[in-house]
């Protein structure tokens, strides 16, 4: 019989504690400012709560090049703490402090992340004259 385990391998270059929380669902929200180059963005993340016993009460995500403006409980409305790690040859990671009533208990967890990013490596900023019409 298969394991969650050999389901879902831990991946040995991620921070993720992806034993407890499994991605389920993304809402993503962006606005792009082509004239500064930032990203405001807000990404709304359902996760499943894999712990057969009590999970951990850290929700630890990999992140790159983000300034996190606020995590907050999308149940409740709460404000959570958060705390971006150091980086390492892992990358950096983001540790989120969850209520124990938002994961003792129950099968799903969801948060709100509202994020910015100033220096996005995987878009290219196209100056109009780039672009097949020549203007945005």
């Amino acid at each position: 019989m298969a394991t969650t385990e050999t389901i879902f391998p831990t991946d040995p270059l991620s921070c993720a504690n992806t034993k407890d929380y499994r991605l389920s669902h993304l809402v993503w929200e962006a606005d792009f400012d082509f004239s500064s180059k930032i990203i405001s963005a807000t990404a709304e993340l359902h996760f499943n709560i894999c712990s057969s016993g009590v999970p951990s009460p850290l929700l630890i995500l990999d992140i790159h090049n983000i300034q996190v403006i606020e995590v907050c409980d999308c149940v409740s409305n709460r404000k959570l703490k958060w705390e971006i790690g150091a980086s390492s040859v892992l990358g950096t990671s983001l540790s989120i402090t969850l209520f124990s009533d938002m994961i003792v208990g129950k099968d799903e967890l969801k948060i709100n992340i509202e994020y910015k990013v100033t220096n996005a490596t995987a878009v290219q900023w196209l100056a109009p004259e780039q672009t097949k019409g020549m203007f945005m």
